[in-house]
């Protein structure tokens, strides 16, 4: 079931569509085309293995953080608490339900990677991953919500979501706010593929637990 969701019908078609949208938005570009080009470079990447995977991660980092980091603190200037809204029944608990399911579904990934570490690492490393987790899952929720309150409930584009955010900054944070949608779809569908491929196929050289490797390497 895990393989699944986190492969070819659940996290993978989400994010791949997310940035599509982002990049079809950036380029004016057809969303089929998008999608097809997403695809096409997660597939890529994800067919060389975590080693590649981890390359791509440490590339991408830096550049999601900062851009995300300033559209974050703009649009929470920008963000109205008082927005007009209309609740339906039980929608705080389902935002919650939402919000808890969004972050607990990454928590599983720890697992797969924790073969590459040392039986000695595993509890810091579960309690950097939790944090780091909670926090970035968190952060970018909340950006979200703000977003909608920004634009206006009525004014979002539900059809795509990413312009109407990139919408409330300036052009050029805009645009690189595009571009970061897509790496990090990207970043996430690497790992999801990789994750989905070795638990379906648990035997191939790049998913079995390794020698002892230094975490510096790892």
């Amino acid at each position: 079931m895990t393989t699944l969701t986190s492969g070819g019908v659940g996290w993978l078609s989400v994010n791949t569509i997310s940035g599509a949208l982002a990049l079809s938005t950036l380029t004016s570009w057809s969303p089929y085309l998008c999608l097809t080009i997403a695809m096409g470079i997660t597939l890529v990447i994800a067919f060389f293995g975590h080693d590649v995977v981890q390359l791509f991660e440490r590339v991408a980092f830096p550049l999601l953080t900062v851009v995300f980091l300033a559209g974050t603190v703009l649009v929470l200037l920008k963000a109205d608490p008082g927005a007009a809204h209309q609740a339906v029944p039980g929608a705080f608990w389902i935002v919650v339900g939402s919000s808890f399911g969004y972050t607990g579904g990454w928590t599983v990934g720890a697992a797969d990677y924790a073969r590459y570490l040392r039986p000695d690492q595993a509890r810091p490393a579960g309690w950097y991953a939790a944090i780091g987790n909670f926090t970035s899952s968190t952060v970018l929720q909340i950006a979200g919500v703000a977003a909608v309150t920004a634009v206006g409930v009525g004014n979002w584009n539900n059809d795509d979501p990413a312009a109407s955010y990139a919408w409330l900054l300036p052009g050029w944070l805009g645009h690189l706010t595009l571009i970061a949608i897509v790496i990090g779809a990207l970043s996430a569908n690497s790992v999801n593929l990789t994750r989905a491929r070795c638990r379906s196929r648990p035997w191939a050289s790049d998913c079995r637990p390794p020698s002892p490797v230094p975490w510096s390497s790892a």
